[in-house]
């Protein structure tokens, strides 16, 4: 019944001032009559009923409410859509040349949810393939005592730490470099994302890896510099959603900064035979490095970010908006 629903139903509007709604009214009112139908049959009620009565005790979404929520959906997605796809250019053009006679049904939808798909992610199928593996190890403890005792009984010079959040509608995203021997950070990345209504707290815990990526790569070309053949960096991130993505070849938001942290993980220097890893620990665990990233991001989160020129290249434009905050 839904079919296709946003290329020929434009949600229904009553602009200010006017008597009467716009948009497809005729097709929302014969929709909900099938609707009707069926809450009547679900709860046996009275037909004297009304439908919002109705719809409540059948546990249906008013029939307005669903249509618009599927053409919001299917509106964000065409946004999302990469160059090569014939809809980009389309969609783009109805936001750069908008027609001022005969709009189209994808430029009404674009101007009544005022997206534009020039600010919001692109999601591309991710670019590996099962014959393409992630060159560090990953791994995730069955319980939380387990991940701490694997992080004790880790004997890496290097460990990294980095960690995503939110907190009063904003974002931010840290990494920070515990060294051995020393109780205190020796390196540390910030980056604030922005607001809830444009970034998630997956889309930090995302970030927060490519700046750990960062670190790694500036340990490495140091420990290159005074001639060290050995190097061993264990990262830790307390979020299993985004080492189970590296993994992962369904495409979904933020896929482009897995792909950006796999393509970081490939250029990690081989010749001194260099092993990295990424582990899960639990949050608020109390291990030191996991404790001081999480103060970290929470600065990020009030606004702190590290120099621009010290951000992953990815980062230094900013990023676009989320699909998933877009809900």
């Amino acid at each position: 019944m839904t079919y296709a629903l946003d290329i020929w139903y434009s949600p229904p509007i009553l602009k200010e001032g006017a008597k009467k709604r716009t948009g497809s009214v005729r097709a929302l009112k014969r929709l909900e009559k099938v609707q009707r139908i069926a809450a009547l049959a679900i709860t046996g009620g009275l037909h004297t009923t009304p439908n919002d009565l109705l719809d409540a005790h059948a546990g249906l979404t008013p029939l307005q409410f669903m249509l618009d929520e599927i053409c919001h959906r299917n509106t964000t997605r065409i946004c999302t859509l990469p160059g090569s796809n014939p809809l980009t250019h389309i969609a783009r053009r109805c936001v750069t040349r908008p027609s001022k006679k005969h709009l189209s049904n994808l430029q009404m939808l674009l101007e009544r949810y005022s997206l534009n798909p020039a600010t919001i992610e692109t999601i591309r199928p991710p670019a590996f393939t099962s014959a393409d593996p992630l060159p560090l190890g990953t791994s995730i403890a069955e319980t939380r005592e387990d991940s701490m005792g694997e992080e004790r009984e880790d004997d890496s010079r290097y460990k990294i730490y980095s960690d995503g959040s939110g907190q009063d509608g904003r974002v931010g995203a840290a990494a920070i470099l515990m060294e051995a021997g020393n109780p205190t950070p020796t390196k540390m990345l910030q980056f604030h994302l922005g607001t809830t209504a444009e970034h998630t707290t997956y889309e930090a815990e995302a970030v927060g890896a490519l700046l750990a990526m960062k670190i790694a790569k500036e340990v490495a070309s140091e420990a290159e510099r005074r001639g060290e053949t050995d190097l061993a960096i264990s990262h830790y991130a307390d979020n299993q959603s985004v080492i189970k993505a590296l993994h992962s070849r369904k495409s979904k938001p933020g896929q482009y900064l897995i792909d950006s942290y796999r393509r970081g993980a490939h250029n990690l220097p081989r010749e001194m035979n260099m092993k990295m890893g990424l582990r899960w620990i639990s949050a608020h665990s109390g291990v030191k490095g996991n404790e001081e990233v999480d103060k970290a991001a929470k600065e990020a989160v009030a606004g702190a970010s590290s120099n621009r020129m010290d951000l992953p290249a990815i980062l230094r434009k900013g990023l676009k908006i989320s699909r998933s905050a877009l809900k």
